[in-house]
């Protein structure tokens, strides 16, 4: 690769921890590429309080891979940690994110020697399994040599709160706001009579409650195949964070200090004045009816509005056991996921990663 393009050679490549690495500068340049990437679309927002949140409580396993020329940084991939369970089995594992360059070095394959080194350091670290998102799709199965390439289809949904807004944000013209506008009324409509069973109450999640909230979690944990990890310490993390305009929650419906319900996220600002809720998990027991489902759910947006501001609630097909059609939600994008593996665990097959719950990042 370096034959190929020479200048790599004048470039110098680390691997630090994450609670080490640069956050400020890693996310100036995340950011700049997205904006030429994307434009003004609504989009993450990479920045060092957004990655704080996703490194979690204790990034032991997480990296930064940077690239620098003279001393300023020209490209970076980020390796945020996940702990998952393999067969119920803890393991460690990253979710691959903010790969880029600056404008001075696209197409002079530095992207491809961040992603070469990356998968090195993986190897050297022992994580077995690297999850990713892509905009495009990729190879569902095994493609170059023994390495897995699962690339599963998700949705991106969207159920405005502020409809005027969300059109105004996501820039959807006359027929989709219509569109939209008229799904809010009629799923509106049909839930107004929805009430939570008896007994029931919503609470917080916090320290104080995140020990009983996780049980419903634990409760998803298949017992083949892959799936997160969840403790207390973590979930209290993912609904307690706020600095920087990155404000997680989350709400747990009890009843005689059983879950029934969960529901979390994080506040995701696109400007200065406007937001949108991202939910990165929302779990129902089993036993849990449909109208209490979208009871919940109704109750939960409406505190996401009231106490954040939001034009807009925002998740991912992988995020949501039921059928977000089903609670309100409208498909407006399509996304790709999936998993490359380090060598160092046996082989995946696509089957194992069916139904795992991947925040998108």
């Amino acid at each position: 690769m370096r034959r190929l393009h020479p200048d790599l050679e004048n470039l110098s490549i680390a691997v630090m921890p994450l609670n080490e690495a640069p956050l400020e500068d890693i996310a100036e340049l995340i950011d700049l590429a997205w904006r030429r990437a994307y434009g003004k679309r609504i989009r993450i927002a990479y920045s060092p309080a957004f990655l704080r949140y996703c490194m979690g409580p204790n990034p032991v396993h997480g990296f930064a891979l940077t690239a620098r020329a003279d001393s300023v940084l020209q490209g970076t991939v980020l390796a945020l940690p996940l702990e998952v369970l393999y067969r119920q089995q803890p393991h460690a594992a990253v979710l691959t994110t903010g790969l880029c360059v600056s404008a001075a070095w696209e197409k002079r394959g530095l992207l491809e020697l961040l992603m070469l080194r990356q998968g090195l350091a993986l190897s050297d670290a022992g994580i077995p399994w690297s999850f990713h998102w892509r905009a495009a799709k990729g190879v569902k199965g095994r493609g170059a040599g023994d390495i897995l390439a699962h690339a599963a289809a998700s949705r991106l949904y969207a159920r405005p709160l502020r409809l005027g807004r969300t059109a105004a944000a996501g820039g959807l013209g006359k027929k989709e706001t219509l569109g939209m506008g008229a799904l809010h009324l009629a799923y509106a409509a049909r839930t107004c009579l929805d009430r939570l069973p008896k007994g029931c109450g919503i609470q917080e999640i916090t320290v104080d409650n995140a020990g009983a909230a996780v049980t419903l979690l634990k409760e998803t944990i298949r017992p083949d195949g892959l799936s997160l990890a969840y403790s207390p310490e973590r979930l209290a993390w993912d609904c307690g964070f706020d600095e920087g305009g990155i404000r997680a929650a989350g709400w747990v419906l009890m009843k005689n200090g059983t879950p029934h319900a969960l529901a979390r996220g994080y506040v995701n600002p696109v400007s200065e004045t406007d937001r949108y809720f991202a939910l990165d998990h929302v779990v129902f027991a089993p036993s849990l009816g449909q109208n209490a489902r979208r009871a919940f759910l109704t109750r939960v947006e409406r505190a996401i509005e009231r106490r954040f501001g939001c034009f807009a609630v925002l998740m991912t097909g992988t995020a949501c056991e039921a059928p977000p059609e089903q609670l309100g939600y409208r498909a407006v994008k399509t996304y790709f996921w999936g998993a490359a593996e380090s060598g160092v665990m046996p082989d995946l097959s696509p089957g194992d990663l069916d139904g795992l719950p991947l925040p998108l990042r």
